[in-house]
């Protein structure tokens, strides 16, 4: 098993875009799931901004955009991959 990367980045803000595809026939279910997670994450330290779309040609694709304060805050915002659940 191989150490895990360290990566030091300059201070600032941590911007990010994320692209999500919903599942045929999950589209609205995928979109209640963003709006509640829009709203949880706007409440998380560290959050600077966080936006969702979701495309008209192609209501299957959601885009979100998140702005974090800092690395920091985009590791608050990151769940520990030891703590997530199937």
């Amino acid at each position: 098993m191989s150490a895990p990367l360290t990566v030091t980045l300059p201070a600032g803000e941590r911007p990010m875009i994320a692209v999500v595809h919903a599942v045929p026939g999950h589209e609205e279910q995928l979109a209640a799931a963003i709006a509640t997670l829009t709203t949880a994450v706007r409440r998380e330290p560290g959050c600077v901004e966080f936006r969702s779309f979701r495309e008209v040609a192609n209501p299957r694709v959601f885009q979100l955009y998140e702005i974090y304060s800092d690395t920091d805050g985009f590791r608050t915002h990151r769940p520990d991959p030891a703590r997530r659940t199937a």
